[in-house]
């Protein structure tokens, strides 16, 4: 029995929460994110709160997507897109130790400096639940042909 290829699909904002799941997994054992959110707890509290932050008007652009059920996902942000800006300044003043502070605005500001002049997609996440990895879920091709 052949398994099916798995295709990509376009993610509505119903499907929101779970995309955002999907990342809170793929991102717990990130080196950078864990610096940020250290301890487990809060991790899993704030990590969803970053994700929207950084990457949920994705879904009002019609460009955050997923791959079989939710098995990965991938959040695009499209030219003249930005992050809530606020929203991340506020979730990481009040998440991190204040001795973090210094380094973590300094990783933002080269962040922003390293953005090209002209117009771009920002890929702010792209993650795997690791129950999904290492099954080929990276060479799914779009529904519709146009991703």
């Amino acid at each position: 029995m052949s398994r099916q290829e798995p295709s990509i699909t376009a993610a509505d904002t119903g499907e929101k929460q779970q995309v955002i799941d999907t990342l809170t997994l793929a991102f717990t054992t990130s080196p950078l994110v864990r610096w940020f959110f250290s301890k487990p707890s809060i991790y899993l509290e704030r990590f969803p709160a970053f994700v929207d932050a950084y990457g949920g008007k994705s879904f009002e652009q019609d460009s955050a997507f997923y791959v079989g059920d939710v098995d990965g996902v991938a959040l695009w942000l499209p030219p003249d897109v930005e992050p809530d800006e606020q929203a991340l300044a506020e979730l990481l003043t009040e998440t991190l130790q204040e001795k973090k502070h210094p380094p973590a605005w300094s990783l933002a500001e080269q962040l922003d400096a390293a953005h090209p002049d002209q117009p771009h997609w920002v890929l702010t996440h792209l993650g795997v639940d690791p129950t999904g990895q290492g099954i080929r879920l990276g060479t799914a091709r779009a529904r519709t042909g146009t991703v």
